[in-house]
């Protein structure tokens, strides 16, 4: 008889900790990228707008060539590579803005293009 309490019980709190699971748990959901901690390893990311703000976009390969984001606004960035990017205020690369350097990050930037 114990047995069958103790099972009972095991088995509520089972089918109340499966209920109590968010339904977007899993690969296939949306996530909103709100903070600097959204940014993989070794990568550059930018946010369209100030305070990580809008559609993120990861940057892998950034460096010697003048890169410009798909909607060209940088508004924050995330620098988790071990290279410095530099910022600019023009979509060719040719007005610096700011230089952020690796592992640091900014929320609150005006750019066009980075390389």
């Amino acid at each position: 008889m114990r047995k069958r309490i103790i099972a009972s019980i095991a088995a509520g709190f089972f089918v109340a900790a499966s209920l109590a699971a968010p339904a977007s748990a899993g690969w296939g959901h949306d996530h909103d990228h709100d903070g600097p901690h959204d940014c993989p390893r070794h990568a550059v990311c930018f946010w369209e707008g100030k305070y990580f703000q809008g559609d993120m976009e990861v940057d892998w390969n950034t460096g010697h060539h003048c890169e410009r984001t798909d909607d060209h606004k940088i508004g924050s960035v995330v620098n988790n590579s071990h290279k410095k990017v530099k910022l600019y205020s023009d979509k060719h690369c040719d007005h610096l803005t700011e230089v952020v350097y690796s592992h640091d990050w900014d929320k609150k930037v005006h750019a066009k293009s980075y390389k």
